[in-house]
């Protein structure tokens, strides 16, 4: 079975603020390609590694965002790099870029200066505040781009005293990636209709506060600013807190909605079977429910309610490990999931079931290593990993060959230390 972009060849310029994009692409079909310096990317050098063992072809960090691509390398500071790189770039449909602003116009690889020789092309820079803007050239990280998106502001705990928390993972370079993505696919559908390809400038920065749910938009119309929450949605006014902490110290996340008829229905068969009495607003609640009165606004204040809600589930989650919980207020028609650590996660029945943890065979390892799946199945256009990470410079003679180099010229551009 055919996959989705198995007919395009993507070319990947960049470091760790453009590789999700091009694992996107790689895992629906497209043939990615990889260019780092001879050097390697920064990213093999970092930890975590495989048997504890640091080395650029171990890290797992690398792994990850690079497994299904091909790589080569080449020196682009050398003319005859340069060269290679237009070349190759010219034979391919896309490139996804995260070069430092400015370095492709000055060594003379930027989408203006391939356009004339590749009209088709499709070129996506993804940069931290886009191209050009005056803040194009401001020093950045994943989290100082969280932070002046916004992201990170709402994000955190309900104790201000305590600063804002950006996330696990780079995840304002995924959004920018993310966004770049669904760009291309946007071009294709355009180059498919006119043949021409076009240029594609990402903003990591805007990327991120997109993604700020209604935070942008309580601010743009209402002069609102929200606030963060420990487990819950950033807000003006604060929401009812939902984590709590069980007898095996693991938490559950229980959405209680106070006006509804299923928690308090729950709680008054579980509370007795854990020793814990019903307190008053609970049982002036089920006297209403069993009445068949479900006009909310006679039930109790909603404060009170709120309170006694999360005292009764406090005190059942202290005598209930976490899974136990979970497993009984689902039952009950109860929102619920336990706070799952990575690894409960990949080993948990449901992923399992639906194929997630991969593993794919290293050609340098016995046993193969799982990596995470994807979070879609399409039934008629797969997604699959078809190769690991690549080693560093591993496909230079393949794909130089591909474009024209004999293997003379490849053993001459190795021997002068351009690739």
């Amino acid at each position: 079975m055919t996959s989705p972009l198995d007919d395009l060849t993507v070319i990947e310029w960049g470091n760790d603020r453009c590789s999700y994009a091009g694992k996107l692409m790689a895992d629906m079909g497209a043939r990615v390609i990889k260019v780092e310096p001879r050097s390697g990317e920064e990213t093999r050098t970092y930890p975590p590694f495989a048997d504890n063992h640091k080395h650029p072809e171990k890290s797992l960090y690398f792994w990850s965002y690079n497994v299904n691509k091909l790589g080569v390398t080449l020196d682009a500071t050398q003319p005859k790099g340069r060269n290679l790189l237009k070349k190759l770039i010219s034979s391919a449909d896309v490139v996804i870029e995260s070069q430092p602003i400015g370095h492709p116009q000055k060594i003379g690889i930027d989408y203006g200066d391939i356009k004339s020789l590749a009209p088709h092309l499709i070129w996506a820079s993804i940069t931290p505040y886009g191209r050009d803007v005056s803040a194009a050239k401001i020093p950045s990280t994943d989290l100082t781009l969280a932070a002046n998106g916004g992201f990170a502001w709402m994000n955190g705990y309900d104790d201000h005293t305590l600063p804002p928390l950006r996330g696990g993972g780079t995840q304002a370079y995924h959004t920018g990636c993310h966004y770049a993505f669904m760009s291309i696919l946007v071009a294709l559908l355009h180059k498919d209709i006119t043949g021409v390809g076009q240029f594609i400038d990402v903003s990591i920065n805007a990327s991120v506060n997109v993604t700020t749910e209604a935070g942008s938009y309580q601010w743009l119309v209402a002069n609102n600013t929200v606030q963060r929450q420990t487990g819950r949605h950033a807000s003006i006014q604060p929401s009812i807190k939902n984590q709590f902490e069980c007898k095996d110290g693991k938490h559950v996340c229980v959405m209680l909605a106070a006006r509804k008829p299923d928690i308090f229905k729950l709680l008054q068969k579980w509370l007795p079977e854990v020793d814990e009495p019903i307190l008053p607003p609970l049982q002036s609640v089920l006297e209403h429910i069993s009445s068949g009165n479900l006009d909310t606004s006679t039930w109790p204040n909603t404060r009170e309610l709120i309170d006694s809600l999360q005292k009764s589930i406090l005190k059942i989650a202290k005598k209930t490990n976490a899974i136990d919980f979970m497993e009984r207020a689902q039952a009950g028609n109860i929102v619920c999931s336990v706070l799952n650590t990575p690894d409960e996660m990949l080993n948990s029945p449901h992923f399992i079931s639906r194929n997630f943890p991969t593993p794919v065979q290293h050609p340098d390892r016995a046993d193969p290593v799982t990596y995470s799946g994807a979070p879609y199945h399409f039934e008629k256009s797969p997604w699959q990993i078809n190769r690991p990470p690549p080693r560093l410079g591993e496909h230079n003679k393949e794909i130089f060959k591909e474009i024209g180099l004999s293997l003379q010229d490849i053993d001459a551009l190795q021997q002068d230390c351009v690739i």
